[in-house]
């Protein structure tokens, strides 16, 4: 298997500064995420399914690394203690789920907001590349640049 996500920093500034404010404000609040794609697809993406919880076994493996976390402290805006959080912080495979629902490729994140909300980007960003590697790349990239 070929990683999509190789670094739990490929994801959004944002999305750091967002989950900083809500381990600081809203620790104990629970949530869920749901993805689903509305849109009628070439391949469909429930085909996906296995490959998808190889990705997702793969993310939740993943740990911030020592350089990783510096680079983050060395931000003005990110608290020691959000730092501090990252440092022990992995994604736990029991609060994501990956099923067909009726022929949708539905993926729900659900748990402690802090630990299920980081899933959203990555997962768009898997499912993404799951789904382009399966075009040849040549014509893909030639219809992105027309």
């Amino acid at each position: 298997m070929q990683p999509v996500i190789r670094s739990l920093l490929e994801t959004d500034l944002y999305k750091f500064t967002m989950w900083q404010a809500m381990l600081h404000r809203h620790p104990q609040t629970q949530a869920e995420y749901v993805f689903i794609c509305r849109n009628a697809r070439d391949y469909p993406l429930t085909h996906l399914i296995g490959e998808l919880n190889e990705q997702l076994d793969h993310l939740c493996s993943l740990r911030f690394q020592p350089d990783e976390l510096a680079y983050l402290r060395g931000l003005r805006f990110i608290k020691t203690d959000f730092v501090d959080f990252l440092r022990i912080f992995q994604f736990q495979r029991d609060f994501i789920e990956v099923r067909d629902n009726a022929g949708t490729l539905e993926i729900v994140a659900r748990g402690p907001q802090v630990h299920v909300m980081a899933f959203e980007i990555h997962v768009l960003a898997i499912v993404n590349e799951l789904y382009f590697r399966r075009f040849e790349q040549a014509p893909a990239l030639a219809e992105g640049r027309r």
